[in-house]
């Protein structure tokens, strides 16, 4: 008897723990065919560290089986800000991604994309575990392999979603290893994937989600300190605190928080004959297609920041 094929995951995650927050609600087109709305689970993952992770919700009011479960965890789910204990949820869905450009830089900003979200003791809880966790496993399309500040980062294309109809979405995300041991098993790894299909690095990757802080240097010419000689009163106490911010910033820099998907396992990757096989979102049409969408919205990001720029420098030539 033929031992049974594991399923293929294409990309899913897991975040469970405490609910703390629920931020960033919004609502557009209202009263429009396309009407929809959103909001953001932010859960603790680790009750020692206190590390949380935010995980968004995205519906359509026409979806409204989606819409259905939306409002339920939206009116129903408690949190620790307003009611001192929050619910404990386990919240299951896609890797994405939401890059975009600032200041002429790509700035990579992976993002939790929620499918689906359950509460303990609730309907069907017994399924599953909710101990506090963040983890993901996902089949990534290795783009290229960069090997800096001793850390392999793998620069990959995930598959979001691939309707009936052939409507396909996907992202560039980023995974990480620093782990020496780590390291030389995932380069084994991707030699062996490379040996199936040339350059078709198609791979099952696993691993933990957790937050670095990232600092971020500020330009000196935005900190150089302006004199109070040529103020009295409130412009000069405003000049004051200026000078303040800036002597922070250049000590510290700009500390942002930055989700980070560190890898934690890998298999050897798929054949495209075994993509063809099992109709995996990553064929040569899909990948095209998911590739020309993503390219798409990064030139209109880079379009849209390339203006704000070229308004600003216009903006400080105006002499009042």
């Amino acid at each position: 008897m033929n031992k049974k094929e594991e399923r293929v995951i294409i990309n899913n995650f897991v975040v469970c723990g405490e609910v703390i927050d629920i931020i960033g609600f919004d609502e557009f087109n209202l009263g429009k065919p396309n009407e929809c709305w959103k909001y953001t689970l932010r859960v603790e993952t680790d009750p020692e560290t206190g590390e949380t992770h935010d995980v968004e919700y995205f519906t359509t009011v026409s979806n409204e089986k989606k819409n259905e479960s939306m409002t339920t965890i939206y009116e129903g789910v408690k949190t620790r800000v307003k009611d001192e204990v929050g619910t404990i949820v386990r919240c299951t869905g896609v890797v994405s991604s939401n890059d975009y450009y600032k200041d002429g830089i790509l700035v990579k900003k992976p993002v939790l994309s929620g499918s689906f979200c359950n509460r303990k003791d609730g309907s069907g809880s017994n399924k599953y575990s909710f101990e506090p966790c963040a983890t993901f496993k996902v089949t990534a399309l290795v783009k290229e392999v960069i090997e800096e500040d001793g850390k392999i980062i793998l620069d990959t294309l995930l598959n979001e979603y691939k309707s009936k109809n052939g409507k396909i979405k996907g992202a560039y995300v980023d995974f990480e290893i620093s782990e020496e041991v780590g390291k030389k098993g995932l380069s084994k790894i991707i030699e062996k994937t490379k040996n199936l299909n040339d350059d078709f690095i198609l791979m099952p990757l696993s691993g933990i989600l957790k937050k670095e802080i990232e600092i971020i240097e500020v330009d000196e010419n935005e900190l150089i300190e302006e004199s109070t000689e040529d103020a009295w009163g409130d412009f000069e106490e405003e000049i004051e605190k200026s000078n303040e911010r800036k002597r922070k910033l250049k000590e510290e820099g700009i500390r942002r928080e930055k989700l980070v998907l560190e890898l934690k396992g890998a298999k050897v990757g798929l054949s495209k004959d075994k993509v063809e096989e099992k109709e995996l979102p990553f064929s040569d049409y899909d990948i095209k297609d998911m590739i020309d969408a993503v390219e798409y919205a990064l030139d209109d990001s880079k379009a849209r920041d390339d203006e704000k720029r070229a308004k600003k420098i216009k903006d400080s030539e105006v002499p009042f």
